[in-house]
């Protein structure tokens, strides 16, 4: 497969998905573009027909992703019960691109730290070796009473 790179002119949006050319007359619809795409007749022999790219990034410094979560948690002595009472998260997230998105993310990180240390447990048949933990019934999820 070949791979040329091209200079393409400068171009504006709208919300009629028309693009234009900046500082002219000349437009064309999004709908022409996907057409113009897939007919090789109507684009330059060094572009290839299709709407795909794939491209990757490899940054010039190693990037190292930095974070620290702590939980203060009790445990009551006499049964073994355990409640959280403080889950603090710190994370180098870098540029925020979706806010929602990263608070989700963070949280489930969090949820996870706290089911894999609390409720998740794989529990064998002492005879048999059988899993006996090998559904969702069985299997202890985090709740939101069991987190902060």
């Amino acid at each position: 497969m070949r791979r040329t790179r091209w200079r393409r002119p400068r171009t504006t949006s709208n919300s009629d998905a028309t693009f234009r050319v900046v500082g002219t007359d000349r437009a064309v619809s999004l709908q022409e573009v996907a057409q113009a795409a897939y007919a090789p007749s109507r684009l330059p022999p060094e572009i290839e027909t299709g709407l795909y790219e794939v491209a990757s990034f490899s940054p010039e410094i190693p990037d190292f992703p930095n974070g620290c979560h702590v939980c203060e948690v009790v445990i009551d002595p006499k049964t073994g019960a355990t409640q959280v009472l403080v889950y603090v998260v710190v994370d180098d997230v870098g540029t925020v691109i979706n806010q929602l998105t990263l608070g989700g993310q963070i949280h489930g990180g969090g949820m996870q730290g706290i089911g894999q240390s609390f409720t998740e447990h794989l529990v064998h048949d002492p005879h048999s070796s059988q899993l006996v933990t090998g559904s969702l019934t069985d299997y202890g999820l985090p709740r939101p009473v069991e987190v902060c």
